[in-house]
């Protein structure tokens, strides 16, 4: 196995989280507790990322790549509700996307708002991931690249 360094500041919130989870009664380091929550987040981004196969068709999820394209999520929280708001302001430009990817925003935000929060989650880690990686928005297959994550 190889070994990945996620360094963090004493100070941060997430270190003194882990550290109030780590127990030393069953003598569990930070670090240990640190690369189970990592673990814990993976698998919920695997269980986002079925439920968003599962939900959207992918000229829906080519829509939403394409209308978040450029975007910093900095926020998870934030992040989280401003999916839907930037969707809707999509209707903006409705007849645009519209033509484009032959959607309709309406039932892109109806499917969002019945999706969980780890479909949500995956979702943001989805248009991260695709717009760091993929060099060609061309002929895309959002279902595949999602299976593959």
């Amino acid at each position: 196995m190889t070994n990945a360094t996620v360094l963090l500041s004493k100070e941060s919130s997430e270190y003194k989280e882990l550290e109030k989870r780590a127990s030393s009664k069953y003598g569990e380091t930070v670090n240990a507790t640190g690369s189970k929550t990592i673990e814990r987040y993976f698998s919920i981004l695997a269980l986002g990322r079925r439920e968003l196969v599962k939900s959207f068709e992918e000229k829906e999820l080519n829509f939403i790549l394409d209308l978040f394209n450029g975007t910093a999520f900095v926020n998870t929280e934030i992040d989280l509700q401003g999916l839907a708001f930037s969707i809707s302001d999509a209707a903006d430009d409705y007849e645009g996307y519209k033509a484009k990817w032959e959607i309709d925003y309406r039932t892109v935000l109806e499917k969002l708002d019945s999706v969980s929060n780890f479909a949500r989650l995956a979702l943001i880690d989805f248009i991260e991931y695709f717009w760091h990686t993929q060099e060609d928005f061309g002929r895309l297959e959002p279902h595949k690249i999602l299976r593959q994550m």
